[in-house]
């Protein structure tokens, strides 16, 4: 008898846990979807052309009756987008409602009518959590997977090729292999936030409370975005240099270098500043503050925390031996609008085609075109500009023009050579865009275009005939099959 009753209870336990996994699975079912996504980039060496359509697969999550989120990165370059529901096969077109690159968040919608009519939105975690387990979802091969993840820690996601906005990050362990598509990450049913990227095992994961702060900036008539910062700065441990700005007691805040011109505080930060304080957070040496639930984070992340472009807050700085009290207004700045332009979606790079020599922005697509170990392949020059002046924009130098090669004809013979040397003058002019390059060939310098590069180990100056110029021009556009000879938008 008494094992006729063990068995029983372990039967109904059974029933109950196979019941309980079956609901848990049914309800992130209507939650997730997948996303086939068919995308095309630009040639880098020949910008008027794209490369062979490809396609990623990324997940997505349901977040209302109507709409979608995925991370921007598994959108970029999208020519078709189509949606999966429930593992199966039919797939729905969908489409882009906002996309943000530099934050990394997209939201999309399916149009077809009944898509959602088995779907149900996840609700959003409202509680910021910094330890314990959680959950990883996505659809593979027909099946939904859940797998276990553990948060490690809290920390704020540096600037990358595709982004430049700081923000914290859970970084969590997860079992989810080859993982880092958007997959939707959840607790107690609720949503956490979305996987930006894996690497091995370890996930970052774009938290809840920051796709609630891009929720609402969608909803605005006018998305205002997320801002960054684009100061150097360093740690200020050092008393000498302390005592030598004047600082006594305590060091405290970090020391800014140099303020990037169109970034958040080029208006009111100045070289040699210690940044004390933003929004009443005080700054330690090291980057620091404290966030009420995270701990200590870096303080680039105040601006991303419940805040966005256009906000103003106040902040505390050490100059000229005193502490002011200012105000600083939060401003974006999108990667095309850097010196040299962080990784573009969805358009081609600026390009000019003149007597054959393709003219165009030197970018860190270009760079990263010559694969994986790119810095060892690519001209030292032009990595040497990546890595020291990227940031370097002002009102009078706002791109790197590099001439990238040279379409081989009869009319530019004994320069077919030449490659990935930078433009300094045309015909006299300072050459500081594709604008500016097609202005300067429109005004040759009796009877003759000259091309001034910047200093290099092959050849400083290149003089065309300016009667044949326009010719030719059209000749090796034919030969080469380019439908356009210039492309000035961005």
């Amino acid at each position: 008898m008494r094992l006729l009753i063990i068995i029983s209870i372990i039967l109904i336990l059974s029933a109950d846990f196979k019941t309980g996994m079956t609901m848990e699975r049914d309800k992130y079912e209507s939650h997730v979807i997948t996303l086939s996504v068919t995308y095309q980039t630009y040639n880098q060496h020949n910008p008027w052309v794209k490369n062979k359509p490809l396609t990623r697969t990324a997940q997505a999550v349901v977040i209302d009756d109507s709409k979608i989120l995925t991370t921007a990165s598994m959108v970029a370059d999208a020519t078709l987008i189509q949606a999966k529901k429930h593992g199966k096969s039919q797939k729905f077109s969908a489409r882009i409602i906002q996309k943000d690159m530099e934050l990394n968040l997209a939201l999309l919608t399916v149009d077809k009518k009944g898509f959602y009519d088995d779907l149900s939105p996840a609700s959003l975690a409202r509680t910021l959590i910094t330890q314990g387990n959680i959950k990883s979802v996505r659809w593979k091969d027909r099946q939904l997977e859940i797998s276990t993840s553990r948060i490690n820690r809290i920390e704020v996601l540096r600037p990358g090729n595709t982004r430049s906005v700081e923000y914290a990050v859970i970084r969590a362990t997860t079992d989810l292999s080859s993982g880092g598509m958007a997959e939707p990450v959840f607790i107690d049913g609720e949503l956490l936030g979305l996987t930006v990227s894996q690497s091995n095992q370890l996930a970052s994961i774009l938290p809840a409370e920051l796709i609630l702060s891009y929720l609402k900036a969608v909803k605005q008539d006018e998305y205002p975005g997320f801002a960054t910062m684009g100061i150097g700065w360093q740690y200020h441990r050092d008393p000498a240099v302390a005592s030598w700005l004047g600082q006594k007691g305590d060091i405290q805040g970090v020391l800014i270098r140099n303020v990037a011109y169109g970034e958040t505080g080029d208006d009111v930060l100045q070289p040699k500043d210690v940044l004390l304080e933003i929004d009443g957070h005080v700054i330690d040496t090291d980057g620091y503050y404290t966030h009420p639930v995270y701990g200590q984070l870096r303080y680039t992340n105040i601006l991303s925390d419940g805040h966005m472009i256009g906000d103003k807050l106040p902040i505390k700085v050490f100059r000229d031996r005193m502490v002011l009290d200012l105000e600083m207004e939060l401003k974006g700045f999108p990667a095309d609008i850097r010196l040299i332009p962080y990784r573009r979606s969805d358009h081609s790079p600026p390009y000019l085609v003149a007597g054959g020599f393709v003219f165009r922005e030197l970018d860190y697509n270009y760079l990263r075109s010559a694969g994986k170990n790119w810095r060892s392949r690519t001209d030292l020059r032009l990595v040497t500009y990546w890595d020291l002046e990227r940031g370097a924009q002002s009102p009078d130098r706002k791109r790197i023009i590099i001439l990238s090669k040279v379409l081989p004809d009869s009319y530019n013979i004994g320069y077919h050579n030449l490659r990935d040397l930078v433009v300094k003058q045309v015909n006299g002019y300072e050459i500081n865009s594709i604008h500016d390059l097609e202005k300067a060939f429109s005004h040759p310098d009796e009877g003759f275009h000259t091309i001034i590069f910047r200093s290099n180990f092959t050849r400083n100056r290149v003089v065309l005939d300016s009667a044949d110029f326009e010719r030719s021009t059209e000749r090796i556009m034919n030969t080469y099959n380019i439908p356009d000879r210039i492309r000035l938008k961005y």
